[in-house]
């Protein structure tokens, strides 16, 4: 009801409210859930970096105490995947977007000890793709081969598809044209793919071509 007003001050300071509360209750939880939300509707209304300093309220240099069960490093590494959302898709910054995406990656991997289909989906994959816009093909494919094996492990075809083609785009931009082809003609050969799966792989498959 704030943000339709345009009131961003107004955001700020009732998000600033709830800190004192949510500390007083030693809730770490519910403070970064809040702050998640409020991110979401301040990038969501065209304010970027509002969202971006909101977030930053909430991230390890921040917060009051550090996680102290899984539970909370949880909902932490995904304070910074949103943070990473931001940069990557709303400012197209990917540098800092790495550098957030491998934060949560780091949490996931030394705190919760945890790689599912989200953490393939919403992190390793576009930690790959981003090494991929930067130049960084090595650790690229690693991690889209990586999130291709999560695919396989939970038997997501749709997390499957999305790996080839996105291993076919490495491979095109790497100059790996006889790799790509094949990628591309492995996730074309999946039993049933999406109308969206089915289009990409075909359109990365006609440019490799």
């Amino acid at each position: 009801e704030i943000m339709s007003l345009g009131d961003l001050d107004g955001v700020k300071e009732y998000h600033n409210s709830l800190l004192p509360h949510f500390k007083s209750e030693d809730n770490i939880i519910e403070w970064m859930e809040a702050t998640k939300k409020i991110a979401v509707i301040l990038d969501t209304f065209g304010f970027p970096m509002e969202a971006i300093d909101i977030l930053a309220k909430a991230n390890l240099n921040h917060i009051w105490r550090k996680p102290a069960n899984k539970e909370e490093w949880d909902c932490l590494a995904t304070i910074y995947t949103n943070l990473a959302y931001i940069y990557y898709e709303s400012l197209e910054d990917y540098r800092n977007a790495r550098k957030a995406y491998q934060q949560a990656l780091n949490i996931f991997e030394n705190k919760v000890f945890l790689e599912d289909d989200y953490v393939g989906a919403y992190v390793i994959s576009p930690l790959g793709n981003l090494n991929s816009k930067l130049g960084d093909f090595i650790a690229a494919e690693v991690l889209i081969q990586r999130f291709k094996r999560i695919g396989i492990k939970f038997e997501n075809e749709e997390l499957i598809a999305d790996a080839c083609s996105d291993l076919g785009i490495l491979y095109l931009n790497n100059g790996e044209l006889e790799k790509g082809i094949e990628i591309c003609e492995e996730g074309l050969s999946l039993p049933n793919l999406n109308p969206r799966n089915k289009g990409l792989l075909q359109v990365n498959y006609s440019r490799l071509l």
